[in-house]
Parts: structure tokens; C-alpha cells; sequence
């Protein structure tokens, strides 16, 4: 049904969840903190150099990155500077 109001109400318990979530997102993504794998929810601990991305070791196992060469994200970072 459409407010009859101009501006409703503010949801203050919607807002404290979004605004809970934002910083826990925003935390997550500040400098010195891990990167997770999308599909495992794993840290992502190394770099596939065939397919130059970062992958976790759930996915360094996988059939998609089978005999593909990899090295620890720290090291392939300085050689891509």
C-alpha cells in the first residue's frame, strides 16, 4: 500500500542491520585483511599463474586448475607490481 506520507518513517531496526553490515563489510576489505573465495568461502592463500588470478586450496585442487603452476599470493604480488 503507498504511504500517505512524503517521507515514511525510518525502519531504525533495518538501519542498524545495514549499517552493522557495512562496516563489517568495510572492515573486511581494509588493507592487511584476507580476500575469501567466492565459491568455497576460503581464504585466498595462492596464485594460479595460468590463469593469473588469486585461488583458494579448494580450488588449486579442482579439475579447473588441474597441472596449472601456482605461488603464494605474497610472492606473485611483487612480481606483478
Amino acid at each position: 500500500r503507498r504511504s500517505s506520507k512524503e517521507k515514511p518513517p525510518c525502519n531504525l531496526v533495518l538501519k542498524q542491520l545495514c549499517d552493522s553490515f557495512l562496516k563489517e563489510r568495510n572492515e573486511r576489505g581494509s588493507p592487511g585483511s584476507e580476500e575469501i573465495c567466492s565459491l568455497h568461502r576460503e581464504k585466498l592463500k595462492l596464485f594460479c599463474l595460468e590463469d593469473k588470478q588469486p585461488v583458494c586450496l579448494v580450488c588449486r585442487d579442482s579439475q579447473q586448475h588441474d597441472n596449472h603452476k601456482f605461488r603464494p599470493i605474497s610472492e606473485a604480488v611483487s612480481s606483478y607490481k
